[in-house]
């Protein structure tokens, strides 16, 4: 009973890990927030790894108040986000919004349960715990911004991976498609030698223990 009970717990700590979503499967790709006029066609564009399950991810806005406080709005649920344009295993989903803030100091953050994957802004910092984390944390600049200069059809565009890289823009967007000079490729999915190295640590726990708890009964 006892090795039932271990096999059992093992499995489910190697099955939470496995189906974990992180930055390497999702995270905030394009932008549009600002343009000449009235603000339309405003969106956010999440880059997703095939196959990623999205049960549970928000995109949450993150904006600065004119007294300073910060403030949440939009918790947008992404369960049932459409991904389209799979190429090279990645795909892209749209988040159509009306009135994203136009900054200074505004963000957007991906949150599942109580965990942070995300936490971009523009036009300035900002710092939150999101009203779950023990302590408060910064955002990071993407570094670029749009204005009432720009069209309706420009955007922020990422150029990088798993969150890490430069943002470019504002130029013609590539709303739900690889952005301009964004390279993804297969070999930027992470590979499954990690899955497979945890399932050999769990066998090899499951070995060792139940070698000890029949030389207990002995």
């Amino acid at each position: 009973m006892a090795k039932l009970r271990l096999a059992t717990i093992l499995a489910v700590l190697a099955s939470s890990s496995l189906h974990a979503i992180s930055i390497k499967d999702v995270w905030i790709n394009e932008i549009h927030y600002d343009n000449s006029g009235a603000d339309k066609e405003e969106f956010v564009e999440l880059a997703v790894k095939s196959g990623a399950s999205l049960s549970g991810l928000e995109l949450i806005r993150v904006e600065t108040s004119s007294s300073g406080n910060v403030t949440y709005s939009d918790n947008s649920d992404l369960s049932g986000l459409v991904i389209s344009n799979i190429t090279n295993g990645f795909g892209f989903g749209t988040v159509d919004i009306s009135g994203i803030q136009n900054g200074p100091n505004d963000g957007l953050a991906l949150k599942i349960g109580t965990s942070i994957l995300q936490f971009i802004s523009y036009e300035g910092v900002l710092s939150t715990n999101f009203g779950i984390l023990p302590a408060p944390i910064t955002s990071v600049d993407i570094g670029v911004q749009e204005s009432s200069s720009n069209t309706d059809q420009e955007s922020l565009q990422f150029l990088g991976f798993a969150g890490k890289g430069t943002w470019t823009g504002p130029i013609q967007n590539t709303k739900g498609s690889v952005n301009t000079g964004q390279k993804l490729t297969a070999s930027s999915v992470p590979d499954q030698s990690s899955t497979f190295s945890l399932f050999g640590t769990v066998f090899l726990l499951v070995l060792v223990l139940n070698r000890k708890i029949k030389s207990r009964r002995t």
